[in-house]
């Protein structure tokens, strides 16, 4: 390498072979970086279109494709896995965009826009090392990390021993480019060479505190955490953020986002009022960008409060995934409020004109009940829970009227004695796998408002009554009110006929939207 660069450093090897990358790159003064193998060679296409490239305007980094040589330099392998081969190989040396990972095959992640460069480095591997020698470093790195594949095959020995596969497909490398190719394998270099400007040798210790994997020092974990403000209450259940001022007081520098390495993150534990842990571990908030050792950073750390409601504690720490908790926590008390859910079904004109009554109190979060008849996703982008339509009419669309109401009445039945066993917190029998999980869903709720019928024109009127009444019975068997506001008919027959009015003598009947929203601020 004498001649050829600026600077030649010497340093221990030591497996994995990636481990180095962090520590080579900081090495790099220049605005970019190109990463390339000593057993790799250039194309020319591929230095013409460096330059451009290069620009900084439009890319953060370039995936390189890599053509792997084989059975001589004559030949390329043109199929997968060796075609397309993408390597992540220039870079913009910003700590911004560039990351490091100790993941096997994966030493560095790039954020940003990215080009894709079909002008290729020519990949020596399979000429200059012997069959035996490549499968030993194959079976070396499947040990290393079992299971990586690619176009279903064995990513590392379909890559590395192409004698596993004969008869895979070749193409013919340019005659131009099989002239440096050879040039490179005979190692014969430039004939005009500068003198190299620098030349030292580093040991270990310099590698080892810029890779990325371990071993970790003890003095990584040093930190402290402040609470920003007070944290009054939270709402059960509903995701919201917590403002922590996180200080690394430790000698190396906390990488930025979800791929940083080490992966440092924040999380916290609840604590409930006896003391009794509500859960293990919590979210995970990744720091927004690199914290220098000494240097704090206002972190809005993702808290997810517990289902029930009350007065718990709150622990926000410092987590190394899958290494260890730092052990430095900052505590508060914080009183959980409940969360308030109005479920809503209906046609969906009315649908629309209950959720702004809805809307008139911010603290009422609405959900639908899935109906079969069309509901915007877009305009209409409220949680939504399954309803039971597809439950109680399926397979009766042939069936003759006494066997409808039969089946109608028997899964009715069924429905109502899920709710009630789910009430008293038993196991709910006799009904499916996702009507039970609806119901739950549906239990989590305050109240149900039923806006009119929610069956499309075309459906059999009766069939759809008694499956809205067991709707709203079951509800009211879970423990919610049930507002029904305005006609449920949708028909010619009267709302007082059964099954409509055994719905309407166990809820609240309503003339209108103007009269919900006196109720729900009633109940607010």
């Amino acid at each position: 390498m004498q001649g050829v660069a600026d600077e030649v450093v010497s340093f221990p090897g030591s497996d994995p072979a990636d481990r180095a990358i962090p520590w080579l790159f900081a090495q790099c003064s220049s605005a970019w970086i190109f990463n390339i193998d000593d057993d790799e060679v250039p194309s020319r296409e591929l230095l013409a279109r460096l330059p451009a490239l290069l620009d900084g305007s439009r890319i953060t980094h370039a995936w390189v494709g890599r053509r792997w040589l084989y059975p001589d330099a004559a030949c390329y392998l043109d199929e997968a896995p060796w075609r397309p081969d993408y390597q992540l190989r220039l870079l913009q040396a910003d700590p911004r965009f560039l990351q490091y990972s100790a993941a096997f095959h994966r030493p560095v992640v790039a954020t940003g826009p990215a080009a894709f460069v079909d002008a290729p480095l020519w990949h020596l591997d399979c000429l200059v090392n012997s069959t035996a020698g490549r499968l030993q470093k194959a079976l070396s790195y499947e040990r290393a990390r079992r299971g990586i594949r690619v176009a279903g095959v064995s990513h590392n020995t379909a890559f590395y021993v192409p004698e596993l596969r004969p008869g895979a497909r070749t193409a013919p490398v340019p005659d131009d480019e099989r002239r440096a190719i050879e040039l490179a394998l005979a190692g014969e270099g430039p004939r005009e060479r500068p003198a190299p400007t620098r030349m030292r040798v580093v040991g270990c210790g310099e590698v080892d505190a810029h890779a990325a994997g371990p071993p970790y020092p003890d003095s990584l974990y040093a930190a402290r955490l402040e609470l920003r403000d007070d944290v009054p209450s939270l709402v059960a259940g509903v995701q919201q953020t917590v403002d922590v001022l996180v200080t690394n007081s430790s000698d190396r520098t906390w990488r930025w986002g979800v791929e940083a390495q080490p992966q440092i993150h924040v999380s916290y534990r609840w604590i409930a009022g006896g003391g009794t842990p509500v859960e293990l571990e919590g979210l995970r908030t990744a720091l927004p960008c690199d914290l220098a050792p000494g240097a704090t950073e206002l972190v809005p750390v993702h808290v997810l409060p517990p289902p029930a409601s009350g007065r718990h504690r709150l622990e926000i720490d410092l987590v190394h995934e899958h290494v260890r908790w730092f052990n430095c926590p900052v505590r508060c008390d914080v009183v959980v409020r409940p969360r308030s859910a109005v479920v809503v079904l209906g046609e969906p004109s009315r649908v629309d004109q209950a959720l702004d009554a809805i809307a008139l109190l911010p603290a009422l979060e609405p959900r639908l009940l899935e109906p079969d008849a069309e509901i915007d996703v877009e305009r209409f982008g409220h949680e939504r829970l399954p309803g039971y339509r597809t439950y109680f009419l399926a397979g009766l669309e042939r069936s003759h009227r006494a066997a409808v109401l039969g089946s109608i009445l028997t899964r009715s039945g069924r429905l109502l004695l899920a709710a009630s066993a789910m009430r008293r917190a038993r196991r709910p029998r006799f009904v499916r796998a996702d009507v039970t999980d609806s119901l739950s869903r549906l239990a989590a709720c305050d109240l149900l408002v039923i806006a009119g019928p929610d069956w499309p024109p075309t459906a059999a009127p009766r069939r759809e009554r008694l499956r809205l009444a067991a709707t709203g019975l079951a509800a009211r068997a879970l423990g919610l009110d049930v507002l029904v506001v305005g006609d449920l008919d949708g028909s010619a027959e009267r709302l007082d006929r059964l099954p409509l009015g055994v719905l309407r003598a166990c809820a609240r009947a309503l003339a209108d939207t103007a009269e919900l929203v006196s109720v729900l601020a009633g109940r607010g």
